[in-house]
């Protein structure tokens, strides 16, 4: 059975922060859907330079600072 990953649901989230002391985990739609022909073109509207590679990049947070409201694509079926 093959996953046409190009085909892969995703949303648009908005102010996604990560659980307490994930936030040095994958992001885990970098490559999945960014690099796909289907979202590929959304890297540029998401993010100025390129696509984090953790959740903290992708919330932009780090030591002392606060969640900053962040556009990312999300797998849909992950979404409540």
């Amino acid at each position: 059975m093959a996953l046409v990953l190009e085909r892969m649901p995703a949303v648009e989230v908005f102010g996604v922060v990560p659980s307490a002391g994930r936030a040095g985990a994958d992001y885990p739609f970098r490559s999945l859907l960014y690099e796909s022909p289907s979202y590929k073109h959304l890297k540029k509207v998401h993010f100025v330079a390129c696509v984090p590679a953790t959740m903290g990049e992708a919330c932009r947070i780090g030591p002392g600072s606060n969640p900053v409201k962040q556009m990312m694509l999300w797998n849909c079926l992950l979404v409540q």
